[in-house]
């Protein structure tokens, strides 16, 4: 999305994903996108929306309308806050902490920056594991493997539905 909004496309593809599905849905509930449609490698379905099966989802993508008002985008930057090989995870006390702008000296926000008046924070919350599958040991790959994520949302509601434990995703603004 990032290099669309640089190059002023009007409309962008995505990997049809879970997650991609809910960030941008999340995007553009807070005005950041102006469409989310489904369609493949060659471009939007206009007709009428294709299943997505084992078999095509590979050539399936989400096309994203991006808004642009006086030849500006509406947001102008979106970063990354969690990567796969450094996930930020959260507890409640530091979800609260991020969402009332109270970085104070908890060492997990040293490189986050205090959230501004226009800006979102998308966090997924990490599903606590069965209770037969707690017993079991993993080594740490196996670990991040078996995790399991819950929805997608921003950090706001995440307060108010007091979330135990979730991943910061990204910061658009």
């Amino acid at each position: 999305m990032q290099n669309s909004v640089r190059a002023k496309n009007p409309i962008t593809a995505l990997p049809y994903t879970e997650q991609n599905l809910a960030v941008s849905y999340k995007l553009m509930m807070n005005g950041f996108v102006s469409s989310i449609q489904r369609g493949s490698t060659n471009g939007p379905d206009v007709d009428e929306a294709v299943e997505v099966t084992e078999k095509n989802v590979k050539d399936k993508r989400l096309w994203v309308g991006l808004k642009y008002r006086n030849d500006k985008a509406a947001f102008n930057d979106m970063l990354p806050l969690s990567i796969p090989s450094l996930p930020l995870r959260l507890n409640l006390k530091q979800i609260r902490a991020l969402a009332s702008n109270d970085l104070g000296k908890d060492p997990v926000f040293k490189n986050i920056s205090a959230i501004k008046p226009g800006e979102v924070v998308l966090v997924r919350e990490i599903l606590p594991l069965s209770k037969n599958e707690s017993s079991k040991i993993y080594t740490l790959s196996q670990a991040i493997a078996n995790e399991k994520y819950g929805a997608v949302m921003d950090l706001n509601e995440a307060v108010s539905k007091n979330i135990s434990q979730c991943i910061l995703l990204l910061r658009a603004y």
